[in-house]
């Protein structure tokens, strides 16, 4: 577990690492639009394999949104994996968290 002070605050953290079949990116805006139905162009920077996350006040753990999603990309592959041993899919399937927005850094499938 890593450990740090914000503001005075303590931050507890791990390590995590992007999942198999998946490289995350760092990505950097060209030109900002001048409005809002303006596409926008971004040029990756950077990728990474592994990534720092924090926690305010709490240590981390299986109960972490952040760590749910990573736990949902795994069982996705499974669940909608056409070669997969699963017999039968359900019409729907809802994650039990909300999704993690984040502008400038994405985990992407190869």
């Amino acid at each position: 577990m890593l450990t740090a002070t914000f503001r005075g605050r303590p931050l507890n953290g791990k390590i995590e690492r992007v999942p198999s079949g998946y490289t995350g990116i760092i990505m950097k805006e060209q030109r900002r639009p001048f409005t809002e139905e303006e596409e926008r162009t971004v040029m990756v920077t950077h990728t990474f394999d592994k990534f720092h996350y924090w926690n305010l006040d709490k240590k981390p753990s299986a109960d972490d949104r952040f760590s749910q999603m990573l736990d949902w990309v795994e069982l996705s592959k499974t669940l909608f994996d056409p070669r997969s041993h699963v017999l039968s899919m359900p019409k729907e399937i809802k994650a039990p968290w909300k999704p993690v927005s984040v502008k400038t850094t994405s985990i992407i499938k190869h």
